[in-house]
């Protein structure tokens, strides 16, 4: 995908807050010509109004329980050349 953007071009990466996410997401930036922002932390947990429910009834039926909270990152690389 980086191969064919132009100059300048921006992508987004988000994953989970651990660092060797972090260091594989480096090492691909390195590796097709993108330099990486600062690595910024991500919310920590869903807007405070926010209820399992309101994800949709599949989670009510089949008693799913997603996580209203997570450990994540995010960063953007920008194209160089």
């Amino acid at each position: 995908m980086v191969e064919h953007a132009a100059v300048g071009a921006k992508f987004l990466f988000v994953e989970r807050g651990e660092d060797k996410w972090k260091a594989e997401i480096q090492r691909l930036a390195d590796a097709v010509g993108l330099t990486l922002g600062p690595f910024q932390p991500a919310k920590s947990t869903m807007d405070t109004d926010e209820e399992k429910t309101d994800l949709g009834q599949l989670f009510v039926d089949i008693g799913w329980h997603p996580r209203l909270g997570w450990n994540a990152f995010w960063v953007v690389g920008t194209k160089n050349n």
